[in-house]
């Protein structure tokens, strides 16, 4: 990852986000390993759920 996008703003991927932020990823995808620790982070289960099928081929 690169960097990351906060309500429209284009920020640092390690910026905290606050209740409500709306966070868009901005990746390479050619590069890019999914991993299980990302569910650590994911705070809405809408988020959990789309990493747990990427990381499963569903």
């Amino acid at each position: 990852m690169s960097s990351a996008k906060m309500n429209g703003i284009e920020t640092s991927v390690m910026t905290t986000v606050s209740h409500l932020d709306i966070v868009e990823m901005l990746i390479n995808s050619h590069n890019i390993q999914l991993e299980i620790k990302w569910l650590n982070f994911a705070n809405t289960s809408k988020t959990q759920v789309a990493i747990h099928r990427a990381l499963h081929g569903e």
